[in-house]
């Protein structure tokens, strides 16, 4: 006979906590690069059941082979010492992808980040084995310090690289204010750069304000 435990019990048993997610940016970005040529809009909805988040979301891209990207993604997390680390698990889908393009990717993500009195120091690895479009395998780590101002407001910078095949490398570079609002409502104020402007558009400097609503 099995004993259910704590860390065993029936996923009848599992309260599940169902979500809403929805950001409006003034422009949108991705590792560093612009991504639209105007507003973007992301739509995530979710399931968690205890540390475990699994969903979807839709965000517009301003792109000539596709108008947006669908992911789907599963991730978790937990304290490890001192430290919370978190990982994740998607699959993105160009939407009204054209034939010549390669519309799908698997990615793989791993967070960590540490808190030393106000300052909080974060990390972030995203691994793509064939990236969305010309891109094949595409490396980005991120990292940067966050200073809590006050109980609801904080100020971070970010600094980051991305190695990719078949596409250019580019250091990513970002920093900004963030707002907490209400407790479902986030404001956010940031300026994006990278290292090689002179590509393009997607690569040049661009500030933007966004807003996170969670229901």
């Amino acid at each position: 006979m099995l004993l259910a435990g704590p860390d065993t019990l029936p996923l009848s048993l599992v309260s599940l906590d169902p979500g809403i997610e929805l950001v409006a940016a003034s422009r949108g970005t991705s590792e560093g690069l612009t991504i639209t040529d105007g507003p973007q809009l992301i739509l995530r909805l979710f399931v968690e059941a205890g540390p475990v988040r699994i969903g979807g979301q839709w965000k517009n891209v301003s792109s000539p082979v596709a108008n947006g990207v669908m992911a789907m993604f599963a991730s978790t997390g937990r304290t490890v010492g001192k430290a919370q680390i978190g990982l994740r698990v998607g699959f993105r889908i160009q939407t009204r992808a054209s034939r010549s393009s390669d519309p799908t990717a698997w990615e793989f993500s791993a967070t960590a980040a540490r808190k030393f009195g106000r300052i909080t120091g974060r990390f972030t690895v995203n691994y793509s084995p064939d990236d969305l479009g010309p891109t094949k395998q595409a490396l980005f780590i991120e990292g940067g310090p966050a200073l809590d101002l006050d109980s609801s407001t904080i100020l971070s910078a970010n600094f980051g690289w991305r190695w990719r095949r078949a596409s250019p490398d580019y250091g990513a570079f970002n920093i900004g204010i963030s707002k907490k609002v209400t407790p479902q409502l986030t404001v956010d104020v940031r300026a994006h750069g990278t290292t090689r402007g002179r590509l393009g558009r997607p690569y040049r400097p661009v500030a933007l304000l966004s807003a996170r609503l969670g229901i």
